[in-house]
């Protein structure tokens, strides 16, 4: 096959083309009361998310139940309200005390670093970014006491996805029945309907190594239809639940089992009706391994940007990732589906530093075949192309890497040009329990980024003019080369 890069600009422009016009019934969250709900681990449960960021509520008709988002215990199989009455109350933004209680601000500057107190959740910046737009395309910019919205956090920190599932014991996703239960009974004292809205998850870190692509597949896709039965049982309500999940990376994705956990949620994302990927966890900022306040926040902003998406806007959804990839000699290329092309390098941060990969040449990039590892020498992007330049030509059976947590904390540099307007900006406040290092020059005072950072996965690389009973191919693949590198000066 004779590389042809106008070929593969215009497969990646048809596949993302594809994937927008992708049309699902979803739920619309009209009824007079709508539960919005996040389930998972760490990360969706708000551990080291602090000091709160989000402490006022900018719209007037989103809520919690009783005095946090957060229930009143950690580990227990139910899911009670913090101050013991599930009574509406403004959403705002809470950090725990490790009991049954709240923080104050001035004791959370006093916390010690590393303190796990459950902070700042995916739900503040979620519940801003996609209210504003919802109640704006209603003609109700500010809120509508008419169609409230309601926001539980049931993920509960450091299970593995079947501590979290139907059947396990104790019972945690009793918390999300609970939740149902006690909102709807808020629904019905104030003489409204009911629905659930949607599901934020974001699990994957705790039993990483110790699975496989297809068990982590199942046991998701398994979650979320439990889900979404028990929500359609108890609500009766019209359309898919649309379920918004985060991938598992940075520091926590696990080489050894090639990326199990992040490669079954792209699957599941992709073959699940109303399932939408949002965003890897890889490249906000975090505290080393939990995220920062900003750095929950920002995603939970980038979940509202996706629900705006598909929900307001009716488009299908999937995040920045390679479809497939192709080379010959010592040149490969990746086509992209690109939510906004055309993709662009950017800095993924570790820590609250930019990850010094944006200096590599691989840029995040890993390549492989019999022979070993092969040193990439230059990543160029074109539109929704990476082309990929190596030091050797390609032997058979190469796989192409990206992302790997071994390497630069599991960073990758690519991503889209989305410029969405989030909705809050990077906070940093001097004595509020916020580290130094926190207080980034790029980003404090600036709208969060909305750009789309490229998935980790792993892929095979097609390989083309295959030529079976020669192993080096010597000739073939240097032809393919000097054909791509042609082509890629015309490009």
């Amino acid at each position: 096959m004779e590389a042809d890069l106008a070929a593969y600009q215009n497969e990646a422009r048809s596949h993302s083309d594809a994937i927008r016009r992708r049309s699902v019934s979803l739920h619309q969250p009209t009824s007079g009361l709508v539960l919005w709900l996040s389930y998972g681990q760490s990360l969706a449960a708000g551990w080291e998310s602090w000091p709160r960021l989000s402490k006022t509520a900018r719209l007037s008709s989103v809520y919690m139940m009783g005095e946090s988002v957060h229930p009143a215990a950690e580990n227990r199989a139910k899911w009670a309200p913090v101050g013991g009455l599930a009574k509406l109350a403004p959403l705002v933004a809470t950090v725990r005390d490790g009991g049954r209680g709240l923080l104050t601000d001035e004791e959370v500057a006093r916390l010690t670093p590393g303190a796990p107190n459950r902070g700042e959740t995916l739900l503040e910046g979620f519940a801003q970014q996609f209210g504003a737009a919802w109640y704006g395309s209603r003609g109700m910019a500010g809120g509508d006491v008419a169609n409230r919205f309601v926001f539980a956090q049931c993920g509960v920190g450091g299970k593995t996805i079947a501590e979290l599932s139907v059947g396990a014991c104790p019972d945690l996703f009793h918390r999300i029945r609970d939740a149902i239960r006690l909102a709807q009974k808020q629904a019905t004292r104030l003489g409204l309907s009911f629905s659930v809205g949607g599901l934020l998850y974001n699990q994957g870190e705790t039993g990483y190594a110790s699975t496989t692509r297809g068990a982590y597949a199942s046991a998701l896709a398994r979650l979320i239809e439990d889900v979404r039965s028990y929500v359609s049982d108890a609500t009766g309500q019209a359309g898919k639940l649309p379920v918004f999940l985060f991938q598992t990376g940075g520091q926590y994705a696990v080489d050894s089992v090639e990326l199990a956990v992040a490669r079954a949620q792209i699957q599941v994302a992709s073959t699940t009706e109303a399932v939408f990927m949002v965003s890897g966890n890889q490249h906000v900022v975090d505290k080393d391994f939990h995220l920062t306040s900003n750095g929950t926040r920002w995603l939970g902003c980038l979940a509202g940007k996706v629900a705006v998406r598909t929900i307001i806007e009716g488009e299908g959804w999937q995040c920045t990732q390679a479809i497939r990839w192709v080379g010959g000699g010592n040149v490969v290329v990746g086509l992209f589906h690109t939510p906004v092309p055309p993709l662009q390098f950017a800095a993924p941060y570790v820590g609250r530093s930019v990850s010094p990969i944006v200096r590599a040449p691989h840029r995040g990039i890993y390549l492989e075949d019999e022979n070993g590892p092969l040193t990439i020498l230059n990543v160029e992007l074109k539109g929704q192309l990476a082309i990929v330049t190596t030091s050797r030509q390609l032997c058979i059976r190469p796989r192409i890497w990206l992302g790997r947590g071994a390497c630069f904390s599991g960073a990758i540099c690519i991503a889209d040009s989305d410029r969405t307007p989030l909705a809050y900006p990077y906070v940093y406040t001097a004595g509020s329990g916020q580290t130094m290092d926190e207080d980034i020059a790029s980003l404090a005072g600036f709208s969060y980024p909305s750009n789309n950072f490229a998935l980790a996965d792993v892929q095979t690389v097609d390989v083309v003019d295959r030529d079976p009973g020669r192993t080096a191919k010597s000739s073939l693949l240097s032809g393919l080369a000097a054909r791509l590198r042609t082509r890629i000066s015309l490009a």
